[in-house]
């Protein structure tokens, strides 16, 4: 019997199957995507046993590749552990349609696609595949403006950008500072009373003059004792 790759069509689904040794070998990545494990690596070492497990140079759209096939015994198990509904209706595909015409006649003989629509199969497994790492980039960039306000938060701000954080207006937040003792009232110093809060810190800016700087803990400190004022 030939080993050669076929490639069948489940409800606009690939599903290549190759003989290995005399037995049914399904393409491990396409029974995933059909069963909806989003992880198909981890869904193996989960429930399949490795020695119903091949490896196989496959053509794909990113070349040829190594991909993981599996027999029968550990098919079921993953269509057993599948959560969709649709799970059902690729077992009785599989174990009523294909292996029992692959057994009786020894040839890959129903559903199998024709060469132009392999071809079509795998310009929409392409399309599928960019429109996926479309959509990674996408969230990656989200993670990255993300992890960007974050570390903006945990910077020091002045007074300033601290009232507009704080949502109050720049001078009555300085009168505030000021009135409560924690900057000098005639300066830009931090008083023994931010210090030992850790809420100011006075800093030598570029041009070589003092000023202070409220902390992250410091805006969350001001932010919690003007709202209980208001």
């Amino acid at each position: 019997m030939s080993n050669q790759i076929q490639i069948f069509d489940f409800n606009s689904n690939q599903v290549r199957i190759q003989i290995i040794n005399n037995k049914e070998y399904f393409c491990a990545k396409d029974v995933c995507d059909i069963l909806g494990y989003s992880n198909g690596r981890d869904a193996i070492e989960k429930h399949c046993k490795p020695r119903g497990v091949a490896k196989r140079d496959t053509l794909t759209n990113g070349g040829m590749q190594q991909l993981s096939y599996i027999d029968e015994p550990n098919l079921y198990r993953l269509i057993s552990h599948s959560k969709l509904p649709s799970a059902e209706k690729f077992e009785a595909w599989v174990f009523e349609e294909i292996l029992p015409t692959i057994r009786k006649t020894g040839k890959f003989e129903i559903q199998q696609l024709t060469q132009r629509e392999q071809v079509l199969l795998l310009a929409k497994n392409l399309i599928q595949a960019e429109e996926e790492n479309q959509r990674l980039q996408i969230e990656n960039t989200q993670k990255e403006e993300i992890i960007e306000k974050f570390i903006e938060a945990k910077e020091h701000k002045n007074y300033t950008q601290t009232a507009d954080i704080i949502g109050i207006p720049q001078k009555k937040f300085l009168e505030y500072l000021r009135s409560n003792g924690y900057v000098e009232k005639n300066g830009r110093r931090q008083t023994v009373k931010s210090k030992n809060l850790k809420i100011i810190e006075t800093k030598w800016s570029e041009k070589g003059y003092e000023r202070f700087l409220v902390t992250p803990k410091g805006i969350e400190y001001f932010k919690r004792k003007i709202s209980l004022n208001q």
